[in-house]
């Protein structure tokens, strides 16, 4: 359904060039690899109720997780789209569109969470004082997960999801993606 081969039938269109595939599965490992340490470590190291814990450290557990779940997810459309290939299983659109909201809510939730921890670091130095982050954080985790979750929800809705080359992320809209539209409201968010 979804499959389109070039006009030589060699190729799948969709399909990863090798020069991208390979780097992108080694950056793939690795992150995963060195957030799972990351993890492993702040679980073994710090003892006591976890809201007790330093906030930067919370912080650093909240990227991570986000870390392995993007990772996880375009793993897992990675592996989909290799057995696609060897097997002959389209990926559906219902599948294309769930990958996408996977993959691109942990990685826009990762970009507010940045953007969060960069905003209390600037707080702390230059005004020598905490945000509030709300009971079990919250005024941080709400907005993270939540704004990215209620627009990815909207647009795959409104059926807003394709492949392309790499993934299954937002339509390219007029020559604009879809992507760079809820980046900009999530910057406009914190402003």
């Amino acid at each position: 359904m979804h499959r389109n081969k070039l006009m030589n039938d060699t190729h799948n269109v969709y399909s990863t060039p090798k020069e991208v595939g390979i780097p992108m599965i080694v950056i793939t490992f690795c992150s995963i690899v060195i957030s799972t340490i990351v993890l492993i470590v702040l679980l073994k190291t710090k003892k006591g109720n976890f809201f007790k814990w330093k906030v930067i450290d919370r912080f650093s557990l909240y990227t991570v997780i986000c870390d392995i779940l993007f990772y996880c997810s375009q793993t897992a459309y990675g592996t989909h789209d290799w057995l696609e290939r060897f097997l002959d299983i389209d990926i559906s659109q219902l599948e294309c569109t769930i990958y996408g909201v996977f993959i691109m809510e942990f990685q826009l939730s990762q970009v507010i969470l940045n953007v969060t921890t960069a905003m209390y670091a600037f707080t702390l130095v230059m005004r020598s004082r905490n945000m509030p982050l709300g009971k079990w954080d919250a005024y941080l985790l709400c907005p993270a997960f939540g704004i990215p979750l209620v627009s990815l929800t909207i647009a795959a809705f409104f059926n807003q999801f394709e492949r392309n080359p790499v993934s299954c992320l937002l339509k390219e809209e007029r020559g604009f993606l879809t992507s760079h539209f809820l980046q900009i409201d999530c910057y406009s968010l914190f402003h």
